[in-house]
């Protein structure tokens, strides 16, 4: 409960958090979160722009604080014995504030769209690192809101259960997209990177957070992650390899691919699931 008073402190008016100071690996530079810009003394130039390192961080920062409250038990269905209800609710508005939700149409051919509206929802101002960022959101919004809560979205009044919808639309369209059945760091490819096992466990985080709401998700989605799975199996070890190239698995890596897994095995997705167990075992002797 201290730790939950300390993130309950550290909320910002706009009802998003922030670390004090953090350190910035593309920069090499560590400031201090209550600046904005930081001027050269001598000739006041611009020399750090906080905001354009701020936003990523920002949302993905704002998600697991929030994710935190609800896995603790003070989501927004603790209404008589919640000393965080104001704090998550403003969580909660400050995700819908930095979200938008993007017209799609190419969804219904992918067998996405389910709530037929055409449109997936981008949770978080910035898609650098939305391949992690997002499901984070995900994950806070199923954790600590209810279905039928109303936040506003682009100025729109829009129902948690609805947003989470377009949300996993965005996510699928983004993994189906690409063609390599796993997701890049960012959905737009302005970062390099991902398609790995990795990254590709935070986004099985956000389908299970979907089907925690009865979310349907579709078959298309269980396909592709099934098989970069099956892609990604060390067959002399038993364990799973970060890509296909890796030297060897890695126990987290494992335990991401087995999550997916069982994802799919509980949707009755996996055809043979004894033939995988089989397929992974590794002797003894």
């Amino acid at each position: 409960i201290h730790g939950l008073h300390w993130l309950q402190s550290r909320q910002r008016p706009d009802g998003g958090w922030r670390e004090y100071t953090w350190f910035n690996r593309d920069t090499q530079y560590k400031y201090d979160d209550h600046l904005t810009v930081e001027l050269d003394s001598s000739t006041g130039a611009v020399l750090h722009d906080m905001a354009l390192y701020d936003t990523y961080h920002a949302l993905s920062t704002a998600a697991t604080a929030i994710w935190a409250f609800g896995n603790c038990g003070y989501g927004l269905d603790n209404i008589r014995h919640n000393p965080f209800r104001r704090c998550v609710l403003k969580g909660l508005d400050y995700l819908a504030s930095k979200s938008t939700q993007i017209q799609m149409p190419q969804l219904g051919a992918m067998e996405l769209d389910k709530n037929l509206n055409g449109k997936g929802a981008q949770l978080g101002d910035n898609t650098s690192f939305d391949g992690y960022t997002q499901p984070m959101a995900m994950a806070a919004i199923v954790a600590a809101g209810l279905p039928a809560h109303i936040v506003h979205v682009d100025g729109l009044p829009v129902a948690l259960r609805d947003l989470l919808e377009d949300a996993l639309d965005y996510v699928g369209h983004t993994l189906i997209v690409n063609g390599k059945n796993s997701w890049p760091y960012d959905s737009t490819l302005s970062q390099t990177g991902g398609y790995d096992l990795s990254i590709a466990g935070w986004n099985y985080m956000a389908i299970e957070a979907a089907e925690l709401w009865n979310i349907p998700i579709p078959k298309s989605l269980y396909d592709a992650f099934i098989q970069f799975i099956s892609d990604n199996l060390d067959r002399k070890q038993g364990g799973y390899l970060y890509q296909a190239t890796s030297p060897y698995p890695s126990i987290a890596i494992t335990a991401a691919a087995l999550h997916g897994l069982t994802l799919a095995r509980k949707a009755n997705r996996l055809a043979e699931p004894s033939a995988i167990h089989d397929e992974t075992a590794v002797s003894s002797g």
